[in-house]
């Protein structure tokens, strides 16, 4: 596994249980923030499958 995985596992998991979050525990969810974790899992999935290292 490399970096840019790492980090992408890393990102979603913070966006999902955010959203999660926002959804169950908040009395009115604030659909700005639900935005911003998608964008955060958005990027998460980026890193995973289309960032890769450089071999030197």
């Amino acid at each position: 596994m490399d970096k840019f995985t790492l980090r992408g596992i890393i990102y979603s998991t913070i966006g999902i249980a955010g959203i999660s979050y926002e959804l169950i525990f908040r009395s009115s969810p604030e659909l700005l923030v639900i935005l911003l974790y998608f964008s955060l899992i958005v990027m998460g999935m980026i890193a995973i499958f289309y960032l890769k290292e450089r071999k030197k």
